[in-house]
């Protein structure tokens, strides 16, 4: 029962891979992106920001928070898990928990709708919304 069990598991996660390499070539997830939501906090000019740093095989994200008036960030280290038909989710190492959904569309490959509760001690100290949701946009890098 147990090598059933392993062999089940096993194959569950090299059919998870699979996906996640399918949707990195679908949607070029790697590299930077960026959001932002505005707030009126300390003034009706703050915002709270959220960029996304992707692996190169888009299966580890960094995921920082900021204010436009700290100096602080939060920063957190995830893991990019496929949740269904153009959906990913992002968790913790050693836990399955949703941290963040990513909803992507095959229509526009430079910005994806991202929903979250409010988590971080940046956004628990600072933003009364309970549930969140962002849209996400492709940092362009120009080396000229």
């Amino acid at each position: 029962m147990k090598k059933l069990l392993s062999m089940i598991l096993l194959s569950l996660m090299l059919a998870s891979c699979d996906s996640i390499e399918e949707i990195n070539k679908k949607y070029n997830l790697y590299g930077n992106w960026t959001g932002e939501i505005r707030y009126e906090i300390m003034s009706e000019n703050d915002y709270l920001i959220k960029s996304m740093i992707f692996s190169d095989d888009s299966k580890k994200c960094t995921v920082y928070t900021g204010l436009s008036f700290l100096n602080s960030i939060d920063e957190e280290n995830l893991i990019v898990r496929v949740s269904g038909d153009n959906q990913l989710i992002l968790t913790e190492e050693n836990n399955n928990r949703t941290i963040y959904t990513l909803f992507l569309t095959e229509s526009n490959l430079d910005s994806f709708e991202m929903k979250w509760n409010n988590h971080t001690k940046i956004e628990k100290k600072h933003i009364p919304d309970k549930s969140l949701s962002m849209k996400m946009n492709r940092v362009a890098i120009d080396w000229n």
